[in-house]
């Protein structure tokens, strides 16, 4: 198919769109890790004489233990160790010793922007938070009185609020502590009352101040009568000191303790912890920079704590505010708030870590640096003395005459690798991998799920805003957000707004702000460089949207165009121009530009369409979509999902396991031009007998996904096709010939159809079931491990008790499932019998087992099965030994045992020998010949040096043409010992009646009918349509662009053309899309002579007949072909039955959801329904006996088989209704009638009883 891009708009080049992970892990290995640990710098012991200071910048990254591949495969984690000099020094001797240690274990990152813990794909989420700095704002009482207040948010510590309170008094607030009177902490900071009035120009705010409590004067007076000299009688702030100010605050932060334990230093102690101490208060070099740009002062960008000219410069800004001569700022504005990557998250984390390493270091230290022995204890305790630790710190050669051993200094016993331990580092990752809102599980639906995920912006999380108090202020969109956040890629429900997307062109400034890039516009003339512009600096300019006119040499046109200035819109001349936005795609996502004709839909069906696209399952046989916008192929390739070629060369072999590029250094000639020469041998040799590059591209092959969704690579080369860099070599499971493909291209009509369609159900054919045209594979992972028990091993085998010999024909002889073997539900995978207690036996009991003639049992049957509504076929077993060390805790098993590598020594030769064969004309293929020998292991070997810059030595291990080393042959005796076995069962699932299918416009629907294509309407070509829609869910839902995509589909099918058309095509021309549309519909007609296709009388519609009758529809009906997706919501995942299973513990009725295998519960509304037909003893049994009387619901099988009156108990719902009234206090209880007729209590335990008898 000829592909056609109907509209072509001058974009600059787009970014790539996983970069923000990318570099902002890249930034934590540069920087990150480097300022963490020169924040902690250094460890000193509590008596200040051992200093421990780490030396960052010189750190090293070990080797990750495991691959990407084998960490996913071995369940383990792909992470390096982290290693660092430091240096511990005697601050009295000044001896200083260095050493490398270790200090944990930092996760990688992927080339794809995840990462691989416990071999579970992973992905932190970027998180929007407000920006360190100081804000103003204003609120109104109930009363519509102003009240202003001013936020200091700092990167670390405690935010503080400034306010004025009625009386025009100023006051600090902190969290959990009383609010603090702003000249008291002033004049604690050490500035004077004269300091102050000379800092600040309006001094009523500093007098309203000086009024202090009755409690606060007492406190000082006390203090003064009590503690110090009198000298004064009268305490006011125009003659305090910082000592009087101290002792106040003192008061303030611990209002429990006595004023005998209160003084100054107290109060100075907390007032450093809390502002000025750079570990525990940080602006941030951020902060700082807001603080002086705001106040105009020009204070160090290294201090980043708090200043009392701060402090100052916050209330006479506040006080201008509440005068009306400052505005407040917009807390919602993107220029307050940046983000925080993944790479500064996990930095936050690593000094969480340190901090805890800090408190191990110096509790070691304590305990480590001075030691003393008695020599009585050395003579008379001799064995219990530690003499190992004696020796160590070399005490024995310390004693004296007096019989006391010295002070004695372990400085030079002290080991750096023993004083640091990694614990603290790895379990602060740990717990911010595996449990922080932050770090989700890894959305692997498709590639576009996959890359939407990584991009994703969320305001949630620690730091940030709470869903439940997070108002529509936060949620709705923002004028700041223009060419930064997508407007409309939003999930639904609690988390609007709260969860969003960048814009294709949104990039991340160094400081974490969001930019966005324009086009100079200097005298009218738009430049060709783009700029990335902030919010912030965006607001000073005038800047119009992208879909302008222009002249041939780029010139505005003359007139007053629409332009945005300080978040107002208007309109302007041309010549104001400042900057023009570079592509009407500017403003929306990635997922949100994948829909053609996205102008014409509804803003809500956008929304469904973009998400609805990342719950779209990979199918068997995706199609290019025949109308798409351009942007696929950029999805499928920044995602990694394709194979990309990563040299220019020459594809040698081709295989459904690997693809082999022979490229070459610099100097080989581009042969791309000269492809079409039937001499391709000839062009094959010469790169064959030059220095060649061989690169070897293995492809993924049924691999699991965490949403079981299958990943694979299928080639789309040609042996012998040239390759250029950056060329598509492997189509994902996703993607048809390097374009995004989730869904096919099926012939849609929308019309009735007696009801099946009716509130968005869908109709289908049969066709799309028996061709498979929406089949997909899913792959289920079940694990069983064998462990030792208290009675033994637990034993992998075939040999369980009472298992039929039909049940084990697919096991092989170690009670292994066999590969490829068709399993369903029920089905055993693994054999696994587990010891048991044996119990004493009865005399009876023996002479039973005699008789029977069967063995005692000694383990119990507890295989692993195929769980319920599964089957399919298996597709792969692995083994992994649990106690084993050999390649990282792995083996291989061969032929029922355990083989390290060694002993794959020889099929490696293999290998090396296989390389003549490959290359017999080559340099590479004479030093094989020449040195590989058996020490080809050996570091030194000259083949190896020589090859290993060309050739990839662990990749030529695993061509298709080589012997398989990997697999893994089940065969032998029965496992013993700790493993973990892990069975893949693959499913093909066929589209059905409850699956769900949608369009890329918000169309959704349940399949609700599979209608025999003989029953379909069919066009007067004969062919019959797909799939039938409701023509009422056009209008009322507002998504019009599905017309228009249909009928351009359906001219694209007649014509053999697929068309690449831009959002927003209206700039071109009014009506633009519709012209697009008839233009093509009326060329497929012409060339195909069929006049039906396109009938100026009523354009896009056309005479329908009825499959079952071959009679016309009375009206035309629209035909299209659409580009539909199944979902992964499908109902093989939904459907759900049950007749008995698990009870709450508390009200006796079932659980709820699928999991927990729960049930249908009555509610009110079913009683009202009920009553309402007065179905009185429906209604009872429903309340009773098959709902949570407990007593009930186990006697009536046997009454209803014995054909007896079914007797009815006390719901354990009305128990917990009695108990809970009594818990009030309300005296609720029940009576019963005796024989005399006078009423009694009746014990609630015992109601089922006394209810019993009455019946």
């Amino acid at each position: 198919m000829k592909t056609k891009f109907l509209t072509n708009i001058e974009t600059c080049t787009v970014p790539d769109l996983v970069d923000i992970q990318r570099k902002s892990f890249q930034h934590l290995l540069e920087r990150g890790l480097i300022e963490e640990f020169n924040t902690r710098n250094p460890f000193v012991n509590p008596e200040r004489t051992l200093e421990l200071r780490f030396y960052p910048k010189h750190y090293r990254l070990h080797k990750p233990e495991y691959s990407i591949e084998k960490s996913i495969q071995h369940g383990k984690t792909y992470s390096c160790r982290i290693y660092i000099p430091a240096r511990l020094m005697d601050l009295e001797t000044k001896q200083k010793r260095y050493q490398w240690v270790f200090v944990g274990n930092l996760p990688l990152m992927t080339k794809r922007g995840h990462f691989i813990l416990n071999g579970t794909p992973r992905v932190i989420i970027n998180q929007l938070v407000r920006s360190p700095g100081i804000y103003y704002q204003e609120t109104f009482d109930k009363k519509r009185r102003r009240k202003c207040y001013a936020d200091l948010i700092c990167q670390r510590g405690t935010w503080l609020r400034f306010e004025f309170d009625k009386k025009n008094r100023a006051w600090v607030r902190m969290k959990k502590t009383p609010k603090i009177p702003a000249t008291l902490l002033i004049l604690a900071l050490g500035l004077t009352i004269p300091q102050i009035i000379n800092k600040v120009d309006n001094h009523s705010w500093i007098f309203s101040s000086m009024d202090v409590s009755e409690s606060l004067k007492e406190v000082w007076n006390q203090y003064e009568i009590n503690y110090l000299e009198k000298k004064e009688a009268e305490f006011t702030y125009r003659n305090s000191t910082q000592d009087r100010a101290l002792l106040i605050l003192a008061f303030l932060f611990y209002p429990k303790k006595d004023i005998s334990e209160l003084s100054p230093a107290l109060a100075k102690k907390f007032l450093f912890r809390k502002f000025f101490n750079p570990r525990t208060y940080d602006l941030g070099t951020l902060g700082r920079l807001r603080l002086n740009a705001r106040f105009r002062q020009h204070i160090d960008h290294s201090i980043r704590t708090l200043t009392p000219t701060d402090i100052l410069k916050i209330f006479e800004t506040l006080a201008q505010l509440e005068r009306g001569e400052q505005k407040t700022d917009d807390i919602d504005h993107l220029k307050n708030r940046r983000v925080r990557a993944s790479g500064e998250l996990i930095q936050n984390q690593v000094g969480v870590g340190l901090l805890r390493l800090e408190k191990v270091v110096r509790d070691r230290l304590k305990r480590s640096s001075f030691t003393f022995i008695k020599v009585d204890s050395i003579l008379t305790n001799s064995t219990k003395l530690p003499l190992a630790k004696v020796l160590e710190f070399s005490l024995a050669q310390k004693v004296t005459q007096t019989g006391c051993v010295e002070r004695t200094h372990t400085f030079h016993h002290l080991n750096l690798r023993k004083l640091i331990t990694s614990k603290p580092l790895n379990t602060a990752l740990r717990e911010f991998f595996s449990s922080s809102q932050l770090s989700q599980f890894l959305d692997q639906t498709n590639p576009l799920a996959e890359i939407t995920h990584k991009r994703r912006f969320t305001c949630l999380g620690p730091g940030g805003v709470n869903r439940d108090t997070a108002g529509m202020a936060i949620r709705s969109i923002h004028p700041s957000h223009y060419g930064r956040i997508c407007p409309i890629e939003t999930p639904e429900g609690q988390n609007a707004g709260l969860v969003n997307s960048p814009t294709i062109f949104a990039n991340l400034s160094k400081t974490g702000f969001l930019l966005t890039p324009f086009l100079k516009v200097l005298n009218g003339q738009v430049q060709k460089q783009f700029h990335y512009l902030s919010a912030e600096k965006e607001e000073n300019f005038y800047v119009a949207p992208a879909d302008l006119k222009k002249s041939i040499h780029s010139f505005l046109e003359p007139a007053y165009i629409p332009i945005r200035y300080e978040q107002e819109f208007g309109r302007f001349p041309s010549q104001q121009i400042n900057y023009v936005g570079v592509s009407p795609l500017q403003m929306i996502s990635l997922a949100t530009a994948l829909v053609p004709f996205l102008e014409h839909d509804d803003a809500n069906r956008a929304l469904m369409g973009s998400n609805m696209q990342r719950q779209a399952v990979p199918l068997l046989t995706p199609d290019r979509p025949v109308v798409g916008t351009g942007l696929e192929s950029r999805a499928v390739m920044d995602s990694g999902s394709v194979l990309l070629s990563e040299t220019n060369g020459y594809i040698y072999s081709v295989s459904g396991k690997s693809v082999i590029v022979i490229g070459q250094t610099p100097d080989l000639q581009n042969m791309k031009q000269s492809e079409k020469s039937s001499n391709s041998s000839r062009k094959e040799q010469l790169a064959i007998e030059s220095k060649v590059q061989v690169k070897v591209y293995n492809l993924q092959q049924y691999h699991r996904s965490n949403q079981d969704t299958t990943l694979f690579h299928r080639p789309i080369v040609k042996e012998g096709q040239w390759v250029e860099i950056g060329d598509v070599i492997a189509d994902s499971s996703a993607s048809r010939n390097g374009d995004l493909s989730l869904g096919k291209n099926i012939f849609v009509a929308y019309m009735p159809w007696e009801g099946y369609n009716f509130e968005d159900a869908i109709l289908i054919s049969e066709r799309l079931v028996h061709e498979e045209l929406y089949t997909s594979i899913h792959i289920e992972k079940y694990t069983v491990e064998a462990k030792e028990t208290k009675f033994g091993f637990e034993q992998i085998t075939p040999n369980v008790a009472d298992l039929s010999e039909d049940t084990l024909k697919t096991l092989l002889p170690n009670g292994l499932i066999r590969e490829g073997a068709w399993v369903k539900e029920g089905d055993i995978l693994v054999g696994k019998s587990t010891p048991i207690h044996r119990k004493l036996l009865s005399p009876h009991e023996k002479l039973l087992y005699d008789v029977v003639g069967k063995q005692v049992p000694k383990a119990s049957n507890t295989s692993l099965r195929v769980p319920k509504g599964v089957k399919g076929r298996v597709l792969a077993v692995e083994v992994l030994d649990l106690n084993s060390n050999v390649e990282g805790s792995t083996k291989h098993f061969e032929n029922g045992s355990f083989k390290t590598r060694d002993n794959l020594k020889h099929a490696n030769g293999a290998t090396l020998r296989n390389l003549h064969r490959l290359f017999p004309k080559s340099k590479v293929s004479r030093l094989v010949q020449k040195e590989v020998g058996e020490n080809y292991y050996h570091s030194k070997n000259k083949w190896i040096k020589h090859f290993s810059s060309n050739v990839p030595f662990s990749s030529l291990t695993k061509l298709s043409a080589l012997p398989n080393m990997g697999s893994n042959k089940f065969q032998g005796n029965p496992i013993h010992g700790a493993v973990q076995i892990t069975v893949y069962v693959a499913q093909k699932r066929k589209i059905q009646v409850g699956d769900k299918m949608a369009g890329r416009h918000g169309n959704k629907g349940i399949v609700s009918c599979i209608l025999p294509r003989e029953d379909m309407p069919f066009l007067p070509n004969g062919r019959a349509v797909d799939i039938v829609l409701n023509p009422l869910g056009v209008p009322s839902r507002m998504n019009v662009g599905q017309v228009f995509e249909a009928l351009l589909g359906f001219a694209g099918f007649f014509l053999q053309e697929q068309y690449r058309i831009f959002s927003f095509d209206e700039m071109f021309g009014c009506e633009a899309s519709r012209g697009i549309v008839y233009q093509k519909l009326y060329e497929a007609r012409k060339k195909t002579n069929q006049s039906w296709i396109f009938n100026p009388n009523h354009p896009g519609k056309m005479k329908l007949f009825d499959g079952r009758t071959g009679e016309p529809f009375d009206q035309p009906v629209m035909v299209g072909q659409a580009y539909m997706l199944k979902l992964i919501h499908l109902v093989d995942e939904k459907i759900h039955a049950r007749s008995t299973g698990p009870y709450s513990l508390v009200t006796q009725q079932p659980l709820r959801g699928r999991s927990k295998h729960g049930g249908q519960r009555l509610g009110e509304m079913e009683v009202w329904a009920l009553e309402g037909f007065g179905a009185a003893y429906t209604l009872q049994e429903l309340l009773t006996v098959k709902s949570d009387d407990i007593q009930g619901r186990h006697q009536v099988m046997d009454a209803i088989l014995n054909s007896e009156t079914i007797d009815f108990s006390t719901p354990e719902s009305f128990k917990v209704l009695v108990r809970e009234l009594q818990a009030l206090c309300l005296d609720i209880n029940c009576y019963g009638f005796t024989d005399k007729g006078h009423m009694e209590p009746v014990d609630m335990r015992k109601l089922d009883l006394a209810i019993s008898r009455l019946h």
